[in-house]
């Protein structure tokens, strides 16, 4: 069932690269968005990878900032996104908010890789060691972590959001085949963290 809603996302890059590193690394993931927007169901969880996936839409009427005009009032939006299910979504590790596509996203046929090529690339990546935040040298820096601590004071993560982000981290790097974490891995965890307001 995976394979069938992973091909059928075709064209949602940062959807399908965020699913290969969840996948990477067991990670759960929140999609927020429009059970519309997608032509398959979406799976709950799947194998021979394990991740967790839920969709929780943006607003009750599921339109708050895609194309189609949204119907809720402010004060509707904010006690919904106060709600257990919005919230319960905050708490996974890796967070996608789907939009609608534009017309012109819809009529752009790029290839795409399919699933079956791009498991094997999962499989091999979970077969590397999980990499960690290399120590800096006495009296040194290190950009990885000079990043991370920055987007920890201006993303006003959590803790635990900040321990979701370094594991995140890892599974990027164990795609790259890095033996550590490195800036852009922090970047792109970093990015997975947070959804708009």
């Amino acid at each position: 069932m995976f394979d069938d809603f992973f091909n059928a996302i075709a064209g949602n890059v940062v959807l399908r690269r965020a699913l290969e590193v969840a996948c990477v690394g067991g990670h759960t993931v929140g999609l927020c968005g429009n059970a519309d927007d997608f032509p398959v169901p979406v799976p709950a969880a799947f194998s021979p990878v394990v991740c967790r996936m839920a969709l929780v839409a943006p607003c009750p009427c599921g339109n708050l900032r895609s194309p189609r005009p949204c119907s809720c009032r402010p004060g509707q939006i904010r006690r919904y996104q106060q709600g257990d299910d919005y919230r319960h979504l905050l708490t996974a590790d890796i967070l996608v908010e789907i939009v609608s596509p534009t017309f012109e996203e819809a009529m752009r046929h790029e290839p795409e890789e399919p699933w079956d090529i791009v498991l094997p690339r999962i499989l091999e990546a979970q077969k590397r060691p999980i990499p960690l935040l290399p120590a800096p040298p006495a009296g040194r820096r290190l950009a990885a972590i000079d990043f991370l601590k920055t987007a920890y004071t201006h993303l006003a993560m959590t803790p635990r959001r900040l321990r979701q982000v370094c594991a995140v981290a890892g599974s990027i790097a164990r795609l790259a085949a890095a033996d550590q974490i490195r800036v852009e891995h922090v970047a792109e965890a970093a990015q997975y963290g947070r959804l708009p307001v």
